[in-house]
């Protein structure tokens, strides 16, 4: 009998903390959603401009989920799965790595502007289809640290759904494997699509 009044007393006392957000950005909701992304370009072979360009494909996900610890304030983690390919070469990356959100918004907000800051460990596999002989192996793998800020927006379009838009800068340190290689930045438009438990 002791335990399952034990079990009572922590269901009353818990009870409030679970259940008592108002808005998607109070304290104790839930963010789960993330953003995807397909891109086809034409790259010159080599580089050098009057060359033949070949086309490559990149497609990215990437699933996150984030807890408000304050309102407004959201602690997480984001995953990173990317896949391309361009001629004889394909990579694939997984990366993983915490995230920081500040929203501003409260009960009777709509759209929500935001930023955040994303930091992330990612693991590339390059693979060479060749027919070199002797079975040379040009495959490789590559790790990176990638840092990333955003700014942007969340409109609500249902009591726990909404849809992101954020411009993002990025920086890419690509030498963690010890190969010289330079950092490298970039920015962009991401969007995406978030639901709130709360």
């Amino acid at each position: 009998m002791k335990p399952l009044f034990t079990v009572f007393v922590l269901a009353v006392l818990l009870a409030p903390a679970a259940f008592g957000q108002e808005y998607p950005v109070d304290r104790g909701s839930w963010l789960v959603g993330g953003s995807a992304s397909l891109v086809s370009q034409e790259v010159l072979q080599g580089g050098v401009p009057g060359e033949e360009t070949e086309r490559a494909t990149l497609v990215t996900l990437r699933p996150s989920a984030q807890y408000f610890v304050i309102p407004g304030l959201a602690v997480g983690a984001d995953l990173t799965l990317a896949y391309s390919a361009q001629d004889d070469f394909s990579t694939t990356t997984l990366g993983a790595g915490p995230s920081l959100g500040y929203y501003v918004g409260g009960p009777d907000r709509r759209a929500v502007p935001f930023v955040a800051t994303r930091l992330s460990v990612q693991r590339s596999s390059v693979r060479v289809d060749t027919d070199l002989p002797f079975g040379f192996d040009l495959d490789r793998t590559q790790t990176r640290l990638v840092f990333d800020v955003s700014g942007g927006g969340l409109v609500m379009l249902a009591r726990n759904v909404g849809v992101t838009g954020e411009l993002f800068y990025s920086v890419t340190d690509n030498d963690l494997d010890d190969d010289d290689r330079p950092a490298t930045d970039a920015f962009g438009l991401r969007f995406g699509i978030a639901a709130f438990v709360f």
